[in-house]
Formats: C-alpha cells, sequence, structure tokens
C-alpha cells in the first residue's frame, strides 16, 4: 500500500508520459507471451523456475518430467532448506527471470535512451507476468506446500508481484533517483512502524 500511495503521489503527468514506453511494453510481451509462449516451452519455464530457486538455495536437483500440458521438477531438501519449499513452491508465480534479461539488455545497449530501456524492459515484464499469473489456480499443487493453502500462496504472489511491478513503474517513469526516492520512503515508514511500537 506504501508503494502504491508513493506512485500516487510522485508520478505527475510528465513521469507518466516518461512511463508510457514501459506500459506499452508490459502490454505487448503479455500479449506476446500468451500467444507464443505455450505447450512444452511454458511447462519448460515453470519447471525451470522451481529449479532455479531450489539450486540458489542449496538444493540438489533429482530430476525433471516436462509433457505438454504438465511437468514436475524433484529436489533433495536437507533439514537446513527445508525453510525455502514453499519459496521453491511458488517460485514459478513470482520470479521475473524475462525482466531480469530485458534488464540485462536494456543496460548494455540502451543505457543512453531511457525510454527505449523502459520498452524492453516492459516488454520483460510483460512477459513474466503473464507467466507468473496464467497458471494460478487452487488445481496447482504448488499452493499446498505451504501454511495457509491456496489463499495465503495467491496473497503472497500477488504481493511481490506488486512489489516488483512498483519498483520497475517507478523507474521507468522517475528514473533511478524515482528508486532512491522510494527506497527513503520505506525507511522512513520502517522508522516509523518501529519507533511507535509496533515492529
Amino acid at each position: 500500500m506504501l508503494g502504491v500511495g508513493f506512485l500516487a503521489a510522485a508520478l505527475d503527468a510528465a513521469a507518466l508520459h516518461t512511463a508510457a514506453p514501459f506500459a506499452c511494453g508490459v502490454v505487448g510481451g503479455a500479449i506476446a507471451a500468451r500467444w507464443t509462449v505455450r505447450g512444452h516451452i511454458a511447462v519448460f519455464l515453470h519447471e525451470w523456475k522451481h529449479s532455479v530457486v531450489a539450486n540458489l538455495v542449496g538444493n540438489k536437483a533429482r530430476g525433471w518430467r516436462i509433457r505438454r500440458r504438465s511437468g514436475h521438477f524433484e529436489y533433495e531438501f536437507t533439514e537446513k532448506t527445508r525453510r525455502y519449499n514453499a519459496f521453491i513452491a511458488l517460485a514459478p508465480y513470482f520470479l521475473p527471470v524475462f525482466t531480469l534479461a530485458a534488464l540485462a539488455i536494456a543496460f548494455a545497449g540502451w543505457h543512453h535512451d531511457h525510454q527505449a530501456m523502459t520498452l524492453i524492459v516492459g516488454i520483460g515484464w510483460g512477459v513474466d507476468l503473464n507467466l507468473n499469473i496464467r497458471d494460478i489456480g487452487p488445481h496447482q499443487t504448488d499452493f499446498t506446500q505451504h501454511r495457509g493453502g491456496f489463499p495465503v500462496g495467491v496473497l503472497y504472489v500477488g504481493v511481490l508481484n506488486a512489489v516488483t511491478g512498483i519498483i520497475l513503474l517507478t523507474w521507468a517513469g522517475l528514473g533511478l533517483s524515482g528508486l532512491h526516492r522510494l527506497g527513503l520512503t520505506l525507511r522512513d515508514a520502517v522508522k516509523i512502524v518501529l519507533s511507535s511500537g509496533m515492529g
């Protein structure tokens, strides 16, 4: 909520105009993903995201199964890494792999052109957003591997996607200085919460 409030206050007409290529990229990326990332490719990406997070936290992959409409990724975990299992299970619904790739491409080739960068990153975020939300549903066993089940899983995924979106939109509309201002706003909010005894 704080991030949304920050955006509402900080994004004036000029900033919204600056962020327009990002918004166009998001729409274009989401449409492109909807019509091109299907079948085995979509299942592979879903399982690969499980694998990326599992490997990042130190688990050992045991195997994959990729079919046209379903897949499965298996891994070994230890008592030390058990606490990350819910994070691994929900990885396909929040991990912005196309956004990260788009950021790398944008900064490597178009760092001098903010609007071109935001368009490229917007396309990546649009693809990620489509892939992150298209498979959400109570039928997914990924949402049963944590406390709270499907409602808590959807809340968690929604918050992480919203945070990513707020960060990207802030950068698109206000640049790096906007990200700095957002960080200061969040820092001040945390200080207020801690000083009031709520933390």
